[in-house]
């Protein structure tokens, strides 16, 4: 099975983990927009660090910046979408 994902390792390897229970299948369900993939992405870094608090700090903060990239990265995208917006009088 073939999964082409455009997040971050961590995304991947978490998903890949997960790929075989349904509790965890929105995980792997990707979508051609760009702002569903990055939700997606925010919450496998939220379930990641929900299920992970017994590890030890440096995971945690590691998980909590790539969390807080992929809110960058949505917050990027969304002034694109809203700058195009602007420019086309809507």
């Amino acid at each position: 099975m073939d999964i082409i994902l455009a997040v971050t390792e961590l995304s991947l390897l978490y998903c890949v983990i997960l790929i075989y229970s349904t509790e965890y299948d929105w995980a792997c369900n990707f979508h051609e927009s760009m702002d569903s993939n990055l939700e997606t992405s925010i919450q496998c870094y939220m379930e990641a660090l929900n299920k992970g608090k017994d590890n030890d700090n440096e995971y945690l903060r590691g998980l909590g910046r790539k969390l807080g990239n992929a809110y960058n990265e949505q917050g990027v995208y969304y002034r694109n979408v809203a700058l195009e917006m602007a420019k086309e009088g809507k």
